[in-house]
């Protein structure tokens, strides 16, 4: 994140304690909780709501691309970090083979809620 948007979050976070900067899993509300997912984009989290032993993840930038649903592995030219971006796609991928678990792309409106099923090879299902 850049220094000077760093700076400007944390002055605003000092006046109103409405906006806290979190680093880490953090359990917002009963059922919601925000876990970092840096890589694309710095500072980026992904929202999870979580309620009777089921999740859904949404995944806002962590997943730019609707191929990287099939292919975690391929990378995005806007990745700031590559490297960091694919090991956060593929720990996302291995949440989202639990059978408990759904996500969401939020950056394709056509993208449905789904999960990853295992077999030969990891497949996006809808």
């Amino acid at each position: 994140m850049a220094d000077h948007i760093r700076q400007g979050l944390q002055d605003t976070a000092e006046r109103d304690d409405r906006l806290r900067l979190v680093d880490q899993d953090t359990t917002v509300a009963p059922g919601v909780s925000l876990t970092p997912t840096p890589g694309h984009t710095p500072g980026h989290l992904c929202v999870i709501v979580a309620s009777q032993g089921r999740r859904a993840i949404l995944l806002g930038d962590s997943m730019v691309c609707p191929v990287q649903l099939d292919e975690p592995t391929w990378r995005s030219r806007g990745d700031v970090d590559p490297d960091l971006a694919q090991t956060v796609r593929e720990r996302l991928f291995r949440e989202l083979e639990d059978d408990a678990t759904i996500g969401v792309g939020t950056h394709f409106p056509e993208l449905e809620f789904g999960r990853v099923l295992t077999g030969q090879g990891r497949r996006w299902f809808t």
